[in-house]
């Protein structure tokens, strides 16, 4: 299931025609469930009301389990890798019909992995200046047309190749500049981490992702196995010292090898990360999040870049429904049958029965939109989620980086003393964000402006 080049310009009219409204819906329902932080809302209210039900539930899905299992939240990240999988097929796409050869789509690949890299550490960076506050914005400038602007504005006159030079030769100034400035301040770094940060392990899973979909169906599913079961390999093989203790909830039996802070991938990072400089010594995460995660995300992305590729070919979208729904019921069985017998369901070391069980669901929620949004006459259904879909990197930095100053922007407006003396306040501040976000999103959508990282 690979895109070929006798596809491209066919495939192009169905990218540049017409977005994908499924994929964009399904994009901003992530970004909805993501940018408000509903979860912390959702806990102050049930801590408020004990005996409701409703904000009990609400309030248990919208944060992480603590190890095994799997609450709605634990969905996000997973959704989130398999989009970027799912448009690569169509960037391609895109890129093929403009000319742009083998040779020059690699490097785009490979300064789009660097990109995601670079921004995942920038958000990491303690701010102590103007300058630390616009890394990440400048860093996601790379994701603007700047090509085709600076070859408008100086040449006048272009070629196809021209705006793609153009473009390339910007976003490698721009990621010199921003790696010179994070390896001059690591001590504002702290105790970065890579497992911690979804575009890190992003950007490293996205380049293998890359050459493997220029695979064969066979070699790209024979790569699905060989990642997760190398995976596995790794944990059942190693055993930790006795003195070293688990964290938490701690299995026993084979799936001890699963156990947080004493696998092998915790201890990887001990060994791993203190070779790079650091203000202070690594010693472990909390959560259990480790660098080796990009390898089974690798999987996930590389489902998202089939379905993708599937959905570039298809004449009529809402007939890979059905298919796609009964591919993603089989890999909801077998992560069943892996979770009660060799793997438990762990989301923060991303265990095979979890990259199975992620996928088939992300599998299964696309299945469900493009059947939905089969008839064009429906698209309106989705405006809402496709206006936060098509800018899902540069609103995901705000709501990292400026929530607060959208909380304080609502706060001065509606009377700081008055709204935060309302018993519901944390919920309706994050309804305002979200509404904030919406409404940024929705004139970069009405100008056609879009930050494709």
């Amino acid at each position: 299931m690979t895109l070929g080049l006798g596809t491209a310009r066919a495939a192009d009219e169905v990218v540049t025609s017409q977005r994908i409204v499924a994929v964009d819906v399904l994009r901003g329902v992530v970004l909805m469930t993501l940018l408000p932080e509903f979860g912390g809302a959702f806990s102050w209210m049930a801590a408020q009301y004990p005996d409701h039900w409703a904000w009990a539930t609400l309030a248990t899905q919208f944060r992480h389990v603590d190890w095994g299992g799997v609450a709605l939240w634990d969905l996000v990240m997973p959704l989130f890798v398999f989009l970027v999988g799912v448009s690569m097929p169509l960037s391609i796409a895109r890129r093929t019909s403009a000319g742009h050869g083998p040779r020059r789509r690699l490097t785009q690949a490979l300064l789009r992995s660097l990109v995601l890299l670079v921004l995942g550490l920038a958000l990491q960076l303690e701010e102590r200046s103007r300058i630390d506050e616009l890394l990440p914005y400048v860093v996601l400038t790379t994701g603007l047309p700047v090509g085709e602007w600076w070859t408008r504005a100086v040449r006048r006159s272009s070629t196809e190749a021209r705006p793609a030079t153009a473009g390339m030769v910007y976003t490698i100034l721009v990621l010199c500049l921003a790696i010179t400035w994070l390896g001059s301040h690591v001590d504002q770094l702290g105790n970065y981490q890579f497992g911690n940060q979804i575009l890190v392990l992003m950007g490293l899973a996205y380049f293998p992702t890359y050459l493997l979909l220029g695979c064969r169906l066979g070699v790209q599913l024979v790569a699905i196995v060989a990642l997760l079961t190398g995976y596995a390999l790794l944990f059942f093989l190693y055993t930790p010292p006795a003195t070293l203790l688990p964290t938490g909830e701690a299995y026993t039996g084979l799936f001890a090898h699963w156990n947080n802070g004493t696998n092998f991938a915790a201890a990887f990072d001990r060994w791993f990360l203190n070779l790079l400089p650091r203000q202070a010594p690594y010693t472990g995460n909390s959560h259990g999040y480790h660098t080796l995660q990009f390898v089974p995300l690798i999987t996930n992305m590389l489902a998202g870049a089939m379905v993708g590729a599937a959905v570039v070919k298809a004449e009529r979208h809402g007939a890979l429904a059905m298919p796609l729904a009964g591919l993603a019921l089989a890999g909801l069985a077998l992560a069943a049958l892996l979770t009660v017998t060799l793997v438990p369901l762990v989301k923060s070391l991303w265990t095979p029965s979890w990259a199975i069980f992620s996928t088939a669901s992300c599998v299964l929620l696309l299945a469900a939109l493009l059947y939905l949004f089969r008839r064009p006459e429906r698209a309106w259904l989705g405006a809402p989620w496709v206006v936060l879909g098509t800018n899902s990197m540069l609103l995901y930095v705000i709501a990292f980086t400026d929530r607060w100053r959208l909380e304080r922007l609502w706060r001065v407006v509606l009377g700081a003393d008055e709204a935060t003396s309302l018993p519901w306040w944390p919920l309706l501040e994050s309804c305002l964000v979200l509404l904030t976000l919406w409404l940024m999103a929705y004139v970069l959508h009405r100008r056609k402006i879009f930050v494709r990282v």
